[in-house]
């Protein structure tokens, strides 16, 4: 059995979805068709205005913005889901999803406690486990995990330690699935 004390905080909270938006492979087809089908459609437009119609200063400025929107998309695209995430944190009470919890792995279930109330859940009810450079992630479903920050861990030992028993305990109850 394993325990972990810490705090989970907005900005884990928003770094959480942009992962999860990172590995999707849905939103990750959504922000490529929006950054290549656009500046596609808006240079070919381009090139007709030139060609047909000798609109020559107006493509060059449409091609331009196709550039810069080509580079620019996907960070404009990070923004808007922090700050959707920011206010959505906004418009109620959070207590169950920031503030204290201790997270607790045994080899049947993960315990979770905070001060709105505590959960547990078999081993055989987690969908995967992840990482990040700064965050483990316990996925319950594709946009649902247990959010544990990497800083929680004293030493490097104890960080792996705590992955390997969870990996461990998630791969005994799931043996078709990868983490």
């Amino acid at each position: 059995m394993i325990s972990i004390n810490y705090e989970i905080t907005l900005e884990d909270i928003l770094q959480f979805n942009l992962y999860v938006q990172k590995q999707s492979p849905s939103q990750q087809r959504f922000i490529s068709f929006i950054q290549y089908f656009f500046p596609i459609i808006i240079i070919f437009l381009s090139f007709y205005l030139i060609y047909m119609v000798g609109l020559q200063l107006q493509s060059i400025l449409y091609i331009i913005f196709s550039i810069l929107w080509f580079v620019f998309i996907p960070k404009l695209i990070r923004i808007t889901t922090k700050y959707q995430a920011k206010r959505l944190l906004g418009e109620g009470k959070n207590s169950a999803m920031l503030g204290n919890f201790i997270l607790t792995l045994s080899e049947n279930s993960i315990h979770y406690r905070s001060d709105s109330g505590e959960s547990t859940t078999h081993w055989n009810g987690i969908n995967k486990i992840s990482e990040s450079n700064q965050y483990i992630y316990i996925f319950l479903s594709s946009i649902s995990a247990y959010i544990i920050p990497k800083k929680a861990f004293a030493k490097d030992e104890e960080l792996n330690n705590f992955l390997d028993f969870a990996k461990n305990c998630f791969h005994q109850s799931n043996p078709d699935l990868k983490s």
